[in-house]
């Protein structure tokens, strides 16, 4: 270990205690205690450990299984094993998909929203027990952080936390891949611009689903119902969004580009009219924010199945106009 430390290198470490029968007068417990956790409180990149067999066919299978975990679901990049927490990135990608699963937007994840969130990225449904167990873990460290509505983005953080110190963070990592954030915890480049050609004199325009997309994330942050939204309405919108409004955005001077209310603040028709300009100049941008935003038509399914591609269409070619044909003019005779 203290080689690979000279070495510089970042690489998962699987300790592997062999020849394990031989110590067979020594309880596991104790030697667990003695020699294993020293060496993993000393070296945090250890990854996992395991004692084996090979006379007595012990943990074979299981030793492998770990190495290919390392590898395939590296605990790394999630968890800082020295500071005993999730690394920043980690952080910053489970906020954005509870802001996502969070339907409604008031600040709690819902027994149906959690039953949503589990078939999505699992495929199968939570038992009343397993959610029981879920909230009394989650109470037990941030008592605070389960209610009636349900539970907070701290406790789901604390949740995640839990997977990695229980060495589940195969199941963070399923997570993350299923709202699209690749080994390195950004979001794959094939989700935020995927392919989309528009031919020469077409142009791309929003789709029925898009504009509906719009118009319900327009309404579930109007918190006030005022018809407008306020500046910290429109930053909670955008908080899953890389800097928050587009750059086209803050270069037109958003929202004075657009339509306004009184109180200054956009309305619906200017929203929609803003991510309708934006569309026809920029497709790309509306389909990287439709992206961030979390545009999916199903919710409680495999985000697989769908793409920001529903939600823009492309319009009719049009007609280049003809030239208009000079007329001939007869060659005049002289008599």
């Amino acid at each position: 270990m203290p080689h690979f430390r000279s070495l510089g290198v970042n690489v998962p470490v699987v300790l592997c205690a062999n020849k394990s029968d031989q110590t067979s007068s020594t309880p596991t417990d104790q030697i667990v205690e003695d020699e294993i956790l020293p060496l993993m409180a000393e070296f945090k990149e250890i990854d996992s450990c395991i004692r084996t067999s090979a006379r007595e066919h012990q943990s074979i299978n299981e030793v492998f299984f770990l190495c290919q975990k390392a590898v395939t679901d590296p605990i790394a990049p999630l968890f800082d094993s020295k500071d005993s927490s999730l690394k920043p990135a980690c952080v910053s990608a489970l906020q954005r998909i509870f802001y996502l699963c969070d339907q409604d937007q008031d600040g709690y994840l819902s027994d149906k929203e959690i039953h949503d969130f589990q078939i999505k990225c699992f495929d199968k449904p939570l038992s009343d027990l397993d959610l029981s167990n879920i909230k009394t873990s989650i109470q037990r460290h941030l008592p605070d952080s389960v209610t009636e509505k349900g539970i907070t983005q701290s406790g789901f953080i604390l949740l995640n936390k839990l997977f990695a110190e229980k060495g589940r963070h195969e199941t963070i990592w399923l997570i993350l891949r299923t709202f699209h954030y690749t080994d390195s915890l950004s979001l794959q480049s094939s989700f935020l611009s995927p392919k989309f050609d528009v031919p020469v004199n077409s142009s791309a325009e929003l789709s029925p689903a898009g504009y509906r997309f719009f118009v319900d994330l327009f309404l579930l942050h109007d918190k006030d119902n005022d018809g407008g939204l306020s500046p910290s309405e429109l930053s909670a919108l955008f908080a899953p969004t890389p800097g928050g409004l587009p750059a086209q955005w803050q270069e037109n001077d958003f929202p004075s580009c657009t339509v306004r209310n009184d109180a200054n603040y956009v309305t619906l028709q200017g929203w929609l009219a803003q991510w309708s300009m934006t569309t026809f100049t920029s497709y790309r941008t509306t389909l990287a924010y439709l992206a961030y935003l979390g545009f999916d038509s199903s919710p409680s399914t495999s985000s697989s199945h769908t793409s920001t591609l529903e939600a823009l269409t492309i319009t009719k070619p049009r007609k280049r106009p003809s030239r208009p044909r000079r007329r001939r003019v007869p060659p005049v005779s002289r008599t």
